[in-house]
């Protein structure tokens, strides 16, 4: 994941990527809201994060209008590689090692208690 954002940030976006990430997108933008869950979600979203009404309608449209210069300025302003944060759950004994080489890790313990790193 590191590697392909890094490289996203890098501005090294083909075409053939774009037009095929804005294709999953707006093709898979109704089934996504086919559900009552799903099309509350969207509400609630609005409403608090304080989006216009039309932010879904409009949503469509700026998608398919969004060119290359326009996906590389969002990236780099809000996919940056050094301030992304992993969430892995499990054995931190057997996790320790496998995530030693990625970054600075944290062990939380099931009632949310920072544990010291090298006694899980």
């Amino acid at each position: 994941i590191l590697e392909e954002v890094r490289r996203m940030g890098s501005g090294d976006l083909t075409e053939a990527e774009l037009t095929a990430a804005k294709n999953y997108m707006v093709g898979s933008f109704a089934g996504d809201r086919e559900t009552l869950g799903a099309q509350v979600n969207d509400l609630w979203l609005t409403e608090v994060e304080g989006l216009p009404k039309s932010f879904f309608s409009d949503a469509l449209p700026a998608i398919a209008a969004a060119g290359r210069e326009d996906v590389l300025g969002v990236v780099k302003r809000y996919l940056l590689a050094d301030d992304l944060v992993f969430v892995v759950v499990g054995d931190a004994k057997v996790l320790m090692p496998q995530l030693a080489g990625v970054g600075p890790v944290t062990v939380v313990n099931t009632k949310g208690e920072v544990q010291p790193a090298a006694a899980p």
